[in-house]
């Protein structure tokens, strides 16, 4: 067995994983397999393939590897930043490491990573710990479908004493409708999860009767007033300032002696 080097004594397999027989003729078998071809070009093979750790960094990482992640993370929190994709990086990431830092790679399999597992909850986290400092917040929320995905992102505003108001994103989820009962159930257990429920003083929404409904809000079956049922004490309603510009601009168009649409046609 010792001039066997393949082989090891507590084992009958070959250290190449290989099996190989020697019932018929013992150690002429293995004799004849190590002067084979195919067992010489398997240790060529091995001998000059590497292993597949070598392809992994290390755990241990100096100052150069973390100033490289410093950077390729600061430019993915730039994409999410300017809400630019993710395939643009792709793109970037061979321009940077061609003209800057030849070791920069930040495609967009990479940067969606660093985002999604970095960033984003590092962002929750300091939300969290800004939202336990506060003591009155008001929420806005608001349809974003995209197809056939009904998207609903929940925002919050609150008063820093460091950086003063702050607007964040609290939650954008997928829902199954669109109806009052729908949204508000969504929206008071998104504010229970975040213990948010006993700090909300406003809600603000799109002028919608869905929302508030009506211009009187004298409905029942919306979520303004379903909200504050669930809270048990009344908040304020806050619509949509750019709505109610765009309403009050249209009904003062409307009482003009003049066709503001011939005298735009006419001046084109």
């Amino acid at each position: 067995m010792k001039r066997v080097i393949y082989l090891q004594p507590e084992k009958p397999l070959a250290t190449k994983g290989q099996a190989q027989k020697v019932a018929h003729g013992g150690r002429s078998d293995i004799k004849d397999h190590l002067q084979s071809s195919k067992h010489k070009k398997s240790l060529a093979c091995a001998a000059s393939s590497s292993k597949l750790t070598s392809f992994f960094k290390t755990a241990s990482s100096n100052d150069k590897n973390l100033d490289l992640a410093a950077k390729e993370a600061t430019f993915a929190y730039h994409t999410a930043n300017h809400s630019l994709s993710f395939n643009s990086n792709s793109c970037s990431s061979k321009l940077i490491s061609k003209f800057f830092e030849p070791k920069f790679s930040l495609g967009k399999t990479k940067c969606e990573a660093i985002v999604l597992n970095a960033i984003a909850p590092l962002a929750q986290e300091e939300l969290k710990e800004d939202l336990t400092k506060s003591n009155y917040v008001s929420v806005s929320m608001d349809a974003s479908n995209r197809k056939d995905i009904k998207l609903e992102p929940i925002v919050v505003r609150y008063f820093n004493p460091n950086s003063g108001v702050q607007v964040k994103l609290l939650d954008f989820i997928s829902v199954a409708g669109e109806t009052s009962e729908i949204l508000t159930n969504h929206l008071c257990c998104v504010l229970l999860q975040n213990d948010l429920n006993h700090k909300v003083i406003g809600f603000c929404g799109d002028n919608c009767n869905t929302n508030f409904g009506g211009v009187k809000r004298a409905g029942q079956k919306n979520v303004f007033h379903r909200l504050k049922n669930s809270l048990e004490r009344e908040i304020n309603g806050i619509g949509c300032g750019a709505h109610i510009v765009h309403n009050c601009v249209q009904t003062a168009v409307d009482s003009l002696p003049i066709d503001i649409e011939a005298l735009l046609v006419e001046d084109l």
